[in-house]
């Protein structure tokens, strides 16, 4: 059994059917943001099924950011984004980093060998964002096993738990 920090943050914001979920904890520090329903962080409208996840680490760690969103398809896993876009001022990483919509060729490939180890787990990713100082490969591949496993949960009605319980497994396999 494992003890679970009481500091944990949480909030959903609901208007209209938009969810955007916000957790934090302290150790390992982590902030998750997640987008379920509405609009996403890029301003495009988001599909039934998609889900945008950003994650945000230790601020100024060379390994501290990273935004996927995506959903399921029955084909093949593909990256559908395009690589340089418009800057995204309100990110997790705050004033520490500038981050840029967009999914740069090291990172793209990460994570469509991340996804294309999953024949299961079939995902089109659809939304990314990447820091200038904060982004790693590393970051990409632990959202990339997230984002994989969160389509499989119910991202609005999962509890804190189960979700820091889902990123933490990603984690483990993403540093395997």
């Amino acid at each position: 059994m494992s003890i679970r920090p009481s500091v944990w943050r949480r909030s959903a914001l609901r208007h209209d059917g938009v969810v955007i979920r916000s957790l934090e904890r302290p150790r390992p520090m982590a902030r998750l943001r997640l987008w379920v329903n509405g609009q996403g962080p890029d301003g495009r409208d988001l599909a039934p099924s998609e889900v945008v996840v950003e994650w945000a680490g230790r601020t100024g760690h060379p390994t501290s950011y990273a935004l996927l969103g995506g959903l399921r398809r029955a084909d093949q896993s593909t990256v559908s984004t395009p690589a340089e876009g418009a800057v995204f001022a309100n990110a997790l990483a705050g004033r520490n980093d500038t981050v840029i919509f967009g999914l740069p060729g090291p990172y793209r490939d990460t994570v469509a060998l991340v996804l294309g180890d999953s024949p299961d787990r079939i995902v089109v990713v659809t939304t990314a964002a990447h820091g200038l100082v904060g982004s790693s490969q590393m970051a990409f591949r632990r959202v990339a096993g997230f984002l994989a496993t969160l389509l499989d949960l119910d991202a609005v009605a999962a509890s804190d738990v189960e979700l820091w319980d889902a990123w933490d497994r990603s984690v483990a396999e993403a540093t395997r």
